[in-house]
């Protein structure tokens, strides 16, 4: 009997600290890749402005090839979504909104992963010179729940790579299309 209380207060106690660390985690969740892309601004930015090509270098499209992809809203800018469907276990589904939109600077997208994620990423453009643009893809997340929190401790591990592989994607894209 006393091994059975003794198991409870450990049990309980493990649960409560598990609670109480929670509220000392980080609320947001942030994460940004960079890469310098031998192009104009204005190429970049239209490429990023619409989700036609999106697939063509995104990370999840090599991820679940047989994804179904549909888009609404206008072609460009802001206002255009692509609704995505695929394989729970690697794409899931949702979509990605254009929310704002600043010629040859800047886009941020709502993002939005079926049932539960609801987070923002941005590209942000800027001339380095000597040809070279500057592409940073963000990822932010609020992270609300006890378990979103946690989760959060590991976004980078998860999602870093994705991010990573997209921008070289991006590049390797925009450098190999031909230039009017």
């Amino acid at each position: 009997m006393k091994i059975v209380k003794i198991s409870l207060i450990i049990i309980v106690s493990l649960i409560a600290l598990f609670f109480v660390i929670s509220f000392f985690l980080p609320s947001h969740c942030h994460l940004e890749r960079s890469i310098s892309i031998r192009a104009t601004d204005k190429e970049i930015y239209n490429e990023l402005n619409s989700f036609k090509n999106f697939s063509l270098w995104s990370p999840w499209a090599k991820k679940d090839p047989k994804a179904k992809y549909w888009y609404s809203g206008p072609e460009v800018g802001v206002g255009s979504r692509m609704d995505w469907k695929g394989d729970p276990n690697t794409v899931g589904s949702g979509y990605q909104k254009i929310l704002e939109s600043r010629p040859n600077e800047f886009i941020n997208v709502e993002l939005v992963f079926d049932p539960y994620v609801k987070a923002n990423a941005s590209y942000k453009i800027k001339s380095e010179g000597n040809g070279l643009i500057n592409v940073t893809w963000t990822f932010d997340e609020d992270m609300k729940g006890i378990s979103e929190k946690y989760f959060g401790l590991i976004m980078e591990s998860f999602l870093g790579p994705d991010y990573e592989e997209g921008v070289k994607n991006l590049k390797k894209y925009i450098e190999s299309k031909p230039k009017i």
